[in-house]
Parts: C-alpha cells; structure tokens; sequence
C-alpha cells in the first residue's frame, strides 16, 4: 500500500553518502540485482504482463507521489478529453493489497477529472495453494502474479485469464484447487492510517470506504462500529462487500460466508443454510451509522438456469426489502450483478425496473469495464449493439438520480487504464440529456455517497460514544440495533443544527467531549439498574440528554467541511 514511515533527514543523508548501504536499501526493496539508485528509477521490461504496480517501473523509496503521478500519466488521455465525474467504485489495491499510495490517487485523480473516489480496499486477499517448492522459486519470487495466482483482471490463474474464455466446472476447479481466500480484516486500518496523512483538501476528495467484514459472523456488526470508534472522521460507507458472486464463492470453501441460497458445509445437520441473518444485523448496523453500502451480488449464475429466472434476484431482493435492512442505503455493484461470467439477459432490465420500483433504498453503479462492453453492446452483432445501447440510454435517462459511475479500476498501473471504463462509455453517455449525463457522472454521487458524510460523522460524535463500553462487553452478545436508532432519533430530536459535527477528524476538544459522552452512558447503566420503573429510567434518559446538551452548548461543531471548487464553464467532453 505504500504506506511508508517518513525518512528522518540525517539516517536519509547518511544513506546517501554511503554506497554499501544504497545498495542494501535496494536489495532490501526489490529484492533482485541490479536495481537503481536511491531517487532514480528504470522501465521495467521483463515481466510486461505485471500489473500489480501503478505503472511499469521499479522504484526506490525516495521517489515522491508526483513523480510516481507523472510517470501514471504517460501515454494517458487528455484531461480535456475526459468529461468532470466522480468514481464510485475504486480499488486502489490488489487483491494482496499493493497499489496506488492515496497521495499518488488525488495527484491521479486531478489528471483524469475525477472530481471525488470512493477508496475500496479488496478484503479477499489469495492464499495460493502451490506448495513448498513453488514457494522457493526465485522466479516466482519476482513475479507479482506467480505467487498469488491471479492474473492481471481477475481471480483465475493465468491460462485462463483472457478475453474469450467461459467458464467450466473444470475450470472452476482448477482456480479453486490453485488459491483460497481470506478475509483481510485490517485492510480497513490500512486505509484509515493513510487517509489521516493526507491534507484537509485532499482528504475531501475521497470517501474511504469499510470492506473488512465477514459478512457471516455474529459479530460483524461489532466489528463495524469498532472500525468507526478507532477511526473516526474517516469512513463514509461500506462495500464494496460480496455476496453470491462467480469464482469468488467458491473460493471462500468453508469460510461460513453469507449466501443467498442454502449452502452444504454451513448447519451441515440440516441439510445446509443461508448463514444470511448475520448480514441483515450488518446491513441494519450501517444504516443506523447513515452509512451507504455497496453490494456485488451477481443476479445469476454463472451456468443460467434453463428456465431463464436469474438465480439470486428473487432472493436478494427479499434481502434488501427486509425489515432490518430497507433502511439502509444500498448500491447494487455493476448494473444490477453483471459480471465477467453473468452476462445480460433479456429480461434484466425489465428485472431492474421492478427492484428500483420495489426498493426506494436500491440505487446501482455501472462499474467495470466488463460490464461496460455488455451495456454497449461490443460483442455484440451490430444490430443488437444499437438495440442494447438504446435501451440502456433509456433506461438511464430515466433512473438517472439512482445510477452511479464507477471505474472499478483495480490498482491502475496508469491513467489511460484507470479511465478505460469511463471511455467505454464516451458513446453511451453521449446519448443521453445533460441533466442525465451530469447525474450519472456527478450528482448520484454526490447524493447518496458523499452526501452520506454529514450524517456518519454526526452518528460518531454524539451517538457511538454511547456504545463504546457494549463494543467490549463481554456480556453483550448482540447489539440492539432498532433501540440504538431510537435513541439516535430521539438525541438528535433534541439537539440544536449547531451541534451538528461536519468534520473529518476529532480534534481534542472533541475526544474530551467523547469521553464525558461516555461518563454520562456508564452513569446511565447504573441509574437504569437502580430504578426497576420504566418511566422513571426514560426521567433519567432525559435529564442526562438534557445535561449533556447544557455541557455542550459552548462547543464549536458546526465546522464547516473544505468546500468543494466550483465547476468551470467548459463544453461538454463530446
């Protein structure tokens, strides 16, 4: 991740001086001969298929986020050729978590009009299955890619890992049998330790988002207000989070994952289960936070069912209609499920119709250049082509305020390759009215993901300070989410529009304030035991509202947040 510790000028300047030891920094960096000086750089031309990088180039430690952002940006398209948006769904790292650094990101970002980025880090990091004698070998050693297995796009190995090839069972096995999965819990505080280095101003820029979460555990939810506790004024949503999806749910064998259908190797006595009620619990845990969350959840199987229903969109949509769930806000990833295996029906956009109409909390994204050919139709004969872009473009035009631009580059070697998804759509967005254009590329963002900061950042001031002692209570065995919202309410029904909290970071003042938030919950408790009378406890509810709201009055949170530039009167990109 590039998450480095700042050189301290004298240890720097000795190495400098010091030949021997320019030389052990560079056997220690890249591990492999002939490797540059301290500051200076060489093309890497050995390994050309590597893509685990931001670019080609194996660099040494002092090379700087902008140099590493010029070098991105080379043979990349023009900025003026490239229209204002904002990418909802970003991965800035790999899945062994290696990438872009967030200071190179915004450097990037202002090189391809990207205005704002959701930061998704990729929980399921690979486990390869190769053995020993794999492991030794010096060359797989070098090779990004040898010892994870994955290839430059997606989970399969290498041989399997280009355009045209279709998914077998045998295939399957083949990926299944080379690599595991497992769920990275600390990408999360990876994410968090670099958004804190950067500037107010760059920190505007980005909404990191929390991905290191089993969606199958009891306590997930837990884990997810612990996440926030630990690092408050940073997170703004959730996902990207998987579901069922193609190879990844194989992979995850025996992990206890969440999945929409009964799966064998959960509650094995009974025949298999869905383990899906953990997920609900997560799901409601978010939406109390005011936190959206986007969802991969495929719509089918990658071998569709005969019949031609798509396997999971009948239980997904019962899952985000759920009683715990419907009121959080939830980003359906890749136009509705798409994916490199799970491509358009007939009837898919008919089926997404239904779920916007059924779903007030379902907005989508039409992330990933996978899906991008499929909405355009590439592969397609040419008279099928129009008819999917014509109707997409009507689709689009009327679901505008719900559907959301994403990239889903994963740690993007360069800017050319960052933006082929938004390129791929040049001709689809073309089609349709200003007003759909600028709210697919900008304002469906800015509603539902960054819109979404003033209300986490208010739920980690003055609600989530009340919480902090169930978080490690041994006692608690699970959290009550619907008395938490109805505390949430009733405090912020009380609460003066001064005292709303809009920033990104606590500062002192305001860790204090936590704290006495925190006297004021355990005294609570205690009052609580004491009086067994119901209207009694909910008297003492409220003078301690009341006294925390007369402690706070002086209190300066109505900080504004850095605010945005204002867009420059330019001509559309096309």
């Amino acid at each position: 991740m590039q998450h480095l510790p700042l050189f301290i000028p004298n240890t720097l300047q000795r190495v400098r001086e010091d030949t021997e030891l320019q030389k052990l920094a560079a056997k220690m960096a890249h591990h492999a001969p002939g490797s540059p000086p301290l500051g200076e750089h060489v093309e890497r031309t050995d390994f050309p298929s590597v893509s685990e990088a931001s670019f080609y180039t194996c660099y040494s430690h002092e090379v700087s986020p902008a140099t590493r952002a010029r070098h991105a940006d080379r043979n990349s398209y023009d900025r003026d050729d490239l229209p204002r948006h904002n990418d909802a769904h970003m991965h800035p790292w790999s899945y062994i978590q290696k990438g872009i650094g967030l200071k190179e990101l915004v450097l990037r970002m202002k090189m391809i009009n990207c205005m704002t980025s959701v930061v998704m880090p990729i929980p399921t990091s690979i486990i390869p299955l190769q053995g020993d004698k794999a492991y030794k070998h010096y060359e797989l050693m070098k090779i990004p890619g040898g010892l994870h297995h994955c290839g430059p796009r997606y989970y399969l190995p290498a041989e399997f890992n280009h355009r045209g090839v279709t998914l077998t069972p045998e295939i399957l096995a083949c990926a299944v049998s080379a690599a595991t999965l497992s769920l990275d819990t600390e990408v999360d505080d990876h994410t968090a330790d670099e958004f804190k280095q950067l500037e107010p101003d760059e920190q505007n820029v980005l909404d990191p988002m929390i991905t290191g979460l089993h969606l199958g555990s009891t306590r997930a939810d837990f884990a997810l207000f612990k996440k926030l506790a630990r690092n408050p004024g940073v997170f703004t949503g959730g996902g990207e989070l998987t579901f069922n999806k193609e190879l990844v749910e194989h992979m995850f064998e025996r992990d206890g994952q969440a999945s929409l259908h009964p799966v064998p190797y959960i509650a094995r006595h009974n025949g298999g289960d869905t383990n899906i009620e953990p997920a609900k619990q997560l799901m409601a845990a978010f939406g109390v936070a005011g936190m959206p969350v986007c969802l991969h959840c495929d719509i089918d199987d990658w071998i569709p069912d005969k019949d031609g229903n798509p396997k999971n969109l009948a239980a997904f949509s019962a899952f985000i209609g759920d009683t715990k769930v419907r009121d959080t806000k939830i980003i359906w990833a890749h136009a509705g499920g798409l994916g490199r295996f799970v491509k358009q029906s007939k009837g898919h956009l008919n089926a997404l119709e239904d779920m916007l109409a059924l779903h007030p909390n379902l907005v989508l994204d039409i992330a990933w250049s996978e899906v991008a050919r499929q909405l355009t139709g590439v592969d397609l004969p040419i008279n099928e082509a129009r008819l999917r872009v014509s109707q997409w473009t009507e689709f689009l035009e009327k679901h505008s305020s719900r559907i959301m631009f994403g990239s889903d580059s994963l740690a993007p070697k360069s800017n050319q390759h960052w933006s082929q998804t938004l390129i791929a759509y040049k001709d689809l967005l073309r089609g349709l009215s200003a007003e759909a254009r600028l709210n697919v590329l900008e304002k469906s963002y800015e509603t539902h993901i960054k819109g979404a900061r003033d209300a986490v950042r208010k739920f980690e001031n003055h609600v989530l300070p009340f919480m902090r002692d169930k978080l490690c209570d041994f006692s608690t065995l699970r959290l009550d989410i619907p008395a938490i919202r109805i505390f949430r309410d009733a405090l912020y029904s009380r609460m003066k529009s001064t005292e709303v909290c809009t920033t990104r970071t606590f500062d002192h003042h305001e860790i204090s304030q936590a704290n006495e938030r925190l006297e004021l919950r355990q005294m609570l408790g205690k009052k609580i035991l004491e009086n067994a009378s119901k209207g009694r406890r909910i008297e003492e509810l409220e003078a301690l509202l009341e006294a925390q709201r007369g402690g706070a009055s002086g209190s300066q949170r109505g900080r504004s947040s850095v605010s945005t530039p204002k867009k420059p009167n330019s001509k559309p990109w096309y």
